[in-house]
C-alpha cells in the first residue's frame, strides 16, 4: 500500500498511528504464537514468514520505485530510489526470512517433542 506509507511520512498523526498499530499487531502476533501449542505456533510464524518474504521479494524485483516520499532521501547515501527500495526488500528477504525461517524450525521442533513424548507416555507409565 504505497500511498498508505507515503501518507505516513505527511502526517504525523497517520504516522504514529502506523506505528502503534504495527507494534500492537506485532505484540500479538508473538504473544499467541508463544502461547500456543506447537502445531499453532508453526503455521503462524511460517504463515508470517512467507508473507514477509514475499513483499521482500516484490520490493527487490519491483521495476520501479514504489513509495515516492524517499525520492529525494536516498541520494545521501550514494543509492538511487530504487535501489533504496531493493535493499531494503533484501533485508526483509533474506535475513529477515532465515530469522524466521529459524523461528519455524524451532516451533515445529518443540511440536514434534510434545507428540514423540505424547506418544511415550502410555509406555513409561506401564514400566
Amino acid at each position: 500500500m504505497p500511498a498508505a506509507y507515503d501518507e505516513t511520512l505527511t502526517n504525523n498523526t497517520v504516522y504514529w498511528l502506523m506505528h502503534v498499530s504495527t507494534i500492537g499487531a506485532a505484540l500479538t502476533l508473538w504473544l499467541v504464537a508463544f502461547r500456543s501449542s506447537g502445531l499453532v505456533a508453526f503455521l503462524i510464524v511460517t504463515a508470517t514468514g512467507l508473507q514477509m518474504s514475499l513483499l521482500g521479494a516484490l520490493l527487490t524485483f519491483a521495476a520501479a520505485p514504489l513509495f515516492t516520499v524517499h525520492a529525494l532521501t536516498t541520494s545521501a547515501w550514494g543509492l538511487t530510489w530504487l535501489q533504496d527500495q531493493q535493499l531494503g526488500g533484501l533485508l526483509m528477504w533474506v535475513p529477515a526470512g532465515l530469522l524466521m525461517t529459524l523461528y519455524s524450525v524451532v516451533a515445529l521442533g518443540s511440536l514434534l517433542n510434545r507428540m514423540n513424548v505424547a506418544d511415550r507416555a502410555p509406555f513409561e507409565s506401564v514400566a
